[in-house]
Parts: structure tokens; sequence; C-alpha cells
């Protein structure tokens, strides 16, 4: 298996899988992700091809079996927080027929090597609570809590004053 930075060429086979991970997504949680038509995610996928510290990783099995989006983000000047360099995972995705056989940490080792070569001194992602397989995919390779989103749902059914 070999892990590369994608090409446009690739655009409809990872929107394809962008899709997939939609669907899982909109599956489990329906109250945060809607389902996207077609369009609208190979819209999204050509914007991140527009991003000179974005990247789109792919893993081929003589195929492209899953996709791992990073950026490089940086946080400078800003009084409260210390300067830092770090790549942010925002999705990460295997096809379910080749999960479990070394996929994800393969992308995940790729997107370290990216986002150390640009200097990042750390990698961070979100993981939402409801997925259980992916957090103890990343807390197995080392990914611990930093912070916690809370959300409370407001009863729609209660007078507003």
């Amino acid at each position: 298996m070999q892990v590369r930075e994608a090409k446009h060429t690739d655009t409809r086979v990872i929107a394809d899988l962008y899709q997939a991970l939609n669907g899982e997504h909109s599956a489990i949680l329906p109250q945060i992700f809607s389902k996207v038509g077609r369009e609208s995610i190979e819209w999204h996928v050509f914007s991140i091809f527009g991003n000179a510290n974005s990247v789109i990783l792919v893993a081929e099995d003589e195929e492209i079996v899953g996709f791992a989006h990073v950026t490089f983000e940086q946080v400078r000047n800003n009084p409260m927080f210390v300067d830092r360099s770090y790549a942010w995972v925002h999705n990460l995705f295997v096809r379910e027929d080749k999960r479990r056989q070394g996929v994800g940490r393969a992308l995940m080792e790729g997107a370290e090597r990216w986002g150390s070569a640009r200097g990042a001194s750390s990698m961070e992602l979100t993981v939402w609570e409801a997925n259980e397989d992916a957090l103890r995919f990343y807390e197995s390779l080392g990914f611990g809590t930093l912070n916690r989103h809370l959300i409370k749902q407001q009863d729609r059914g209660a007078k507003q004053h």
C-alpha cells in the first residue's frame, strides 16, 4: 500500500469516499450532519486542492481505498496563546472493506510526515463521541483529549421570553 498526495484526477474517487463518510456521519449524528449532494462534495474537494496549506492524502492498494484531509495551522501573535504550528486532520476515511488492515494508520503516519515537513509540532483532530470506533483508533495512535465541546439541545416546545 502506498500513501501519496492526491491529484485533481483523483477527485471522483475522493468524492465517492467523502460521500460514504457523510453517510456514516449523518447516520450516527443526524442532528448535526445533513446528507450532502455529489456536486457539493466535489466542490469541497476542489476547494481543498486550491489551498496551499492543505492536502488530501490517499491510500492506494491498486485503487484508492482511503483518504485524509490535513491542513497546516499556526497560532501567532495572540497574547493569550503560545505561538505554535500544528497539523489538523479534518477528515480521515477508509473504505469499510479495507478497515483494520493498517490503512488508517498509514494515512495518519503520512499526515504526521506532511505536517512535520512544514514545521508542525503536533497533530490535532476532532472526533465525535458517538463514533466509538474512531475514538478507539485515535487513542491507539496516542491521541488524547485536549478539550471537550459540549452541547445542550434546546427544548423547542419551551416558550421564548
